[in-house]
């Protein structure tokens, strides 16, 4: 029972939440960059930096020149299943279109004794407690959710690994389909409650009263174990029965009941599922006279708890429309998809989480010709225009090697004909010493590229 204390804590607290924190997070705006990025261990983050190239001719004259391609990517494989958080919302963009984000998790009860529902108990009502971590830039658009039952395991038991066999997976990736899979019923919400709006403000920990449907109302029966398999059976409420408690109570999907419409409206939120989950309340009656009241009862589900086994599965559901964009740069996705092996170049350059569209970016020869050069300027400490110059010269020995050259010239050549330069040699001689007669003894090859020096030191 200890383990549930801070999280009855925090439902305690989600309770009385201030308008004055709430207004805290009027109009604030959060990038969320987690989805993802706890996967990549701390030694492989990436580290960003920059080097400007100038991009001039041999005189010295401003050259603009391309560097780079850039097209736009878009993969289905990146892993939503069993993450920290939870996403959920609907968010319309004029330039990347509909984005809506669900989730699907498992829960855990807390341990209660024989009896603790009392007699004929009655549902007063249900939270939902969201530990919001982050969320979009709009909180002053309401949107309404809907929580529905998770009706099969199916997804997680038989996922199909050759003919006539299957093994269970908690691997999920974004393109996973609940109503394909069969895990709810759309037609059948339990509850509904809002998020956002004006004076409504999200805080980090929020309590929201859940509105329950008629089906709603029966679930709660089942959990009060008033109905069901395991009506008066509070043995599914111990530690112990876990794997008979996820096979019984599925899971919740949440998500938004309608997406949303308006452009550049909407919000997605993240919350922090181990700090997350929902609790009913209600009130038991005196079985001697049915009347009277007995006590107050509450009882919190928490979405993960990394003490147990069981019951800490979790789905991230993410569906995007792009067609749904009306801005002038809006996007063909076919463009971005990962089969097509021809994605045309794209002048906008876009970076869109959770799975989204992003830029794959080609380095061209010149970019690497000018980060060549960089490197030999900044070896040696020879001026940029002479080691442009040297590069030059490189890129055509490079560029014989189909042409009976065996070897072409590597950078450290170029470095060692630089150096010469420095210590007073002419870069005609230099060049001829360090770059061309090393690696080559054809005389027409030779030849060739002394015409070239001839040409490039003119």
């Amino acid at each position: 029972m200890k383990r549930f204390n801070n999280f009855r804590r925090l439902l305690r607290a989600a309770a009385v939440v201030t308008v004055v924190a709430a207004m805290t997070f009027a109009g604030c705006t959060k990038v969320d960059d987690t989805l993802g990025s706890n996967l990549v261990p701390d030694n492989q983050q990436m580290k960003a930096g920059y080097q400007t190239f100038g991009a001039l001719t041999l005189t010295g004259d401003l050259n603009p020149r391309r560097y780079v391609e850039t097209r736009l990517y878009q993969t289905d494989s990146l892993i939503t299943s069993n993450l920290t958080y939870g996403y959920m919302g609907s968010m319309l963009s004029d330039t990347f279109g509909l984005r809506t984000a669900g989730f699907l998790t498992q829960y855990v009860p807390y341990e209660i004794d024989s009896g603790y529902f009392g007699f004929r108990p009655i549902l007063d009502s249900a939270i939902i407690l969201l530990s919001i971590s982050s969320y979009g830039s709009d909180t002053l658009t309401s949107q309404e959710y809907n929580v529905y039952e998770v009706v099969s395991n199916k997804y997680l038991t038989e996922k199909p690994v050759e003919s006539g066999k299957s093994e269970r997976d908690t691997t999920f990736y974004l393109n996973f389909d609940p109503v394909a899979e069969g895990v709810y019923n759309p037609d059948e919400p339990l509850f509904t409650f809002t998020l956002g709006g004006e004076g409504k403000y999200p805080s980090t920990t929020s309590a929201v009263t859940l509105e329950p449907t008629e089906a709603g109302k029966k679930y709660i029966r089942r959990l009060m174990l008033q109905e069901g398999t395991y009506k008066g059976d509070y043995s599914i409420y111990s530690l112990d029965s876990l794997e008979q408690w996820v096979a019984e109570f599925k899971g919740l999907y949440i998500v938004p009941a309608v997406d949303q419409t308006t452009p550049n409206k909407g919000n997605i939120y993240a919350t922090s599922l181990d700090a997350s989950g929902f609790a009913i309340y209600g009130r038991n009656r005196l079985e001697s006279d049915p009347t009277l009241i007995a006590d107050t009862i509450s009882i919190p589900y928490i979405f993960y708890d990394s003490s147990v086994d069981y019951g800490n599965v979790s789905v991230n559901t993410i569906r995007h429309d792009y067609s749904k964009a009306t801005s002038p740069q809006r996007f063909d996705i076919a463009d971005a998809v990962e089969t097509n092996e021809n994605r045309p170049l794209s002048k906008q350059v876009y970076v869109e989480g959770m799975g989204g569209v992003v830029t794959a970016i080609t380095f061209d020869k010149p970019f690497f010709d000018a980060l060549e050069a960089e490197i030999v300027a900044r070896e040696t400490g020879i001026d940029a225009d002479t080691a442009a110059r040297l590069v030059k010269l490189a890129q055509a020995a490079r560029n014989l090697k189909s042409h009976g050259l065996s070897e072409g010239t590597s950078t450290r050549l170029v470095v060692y004909a630089a150096q010469l330069i420095l210590r007073g040699i002419a870069p005609r001689a230099a060049c001829r010493t360090a770059m061309v007669r090393p690696i080559t003894d054809d005389a027409d090859i030779r030849e060739t590229l002394d015409h070239a020096i001839d040409a490039i030191f003119a």
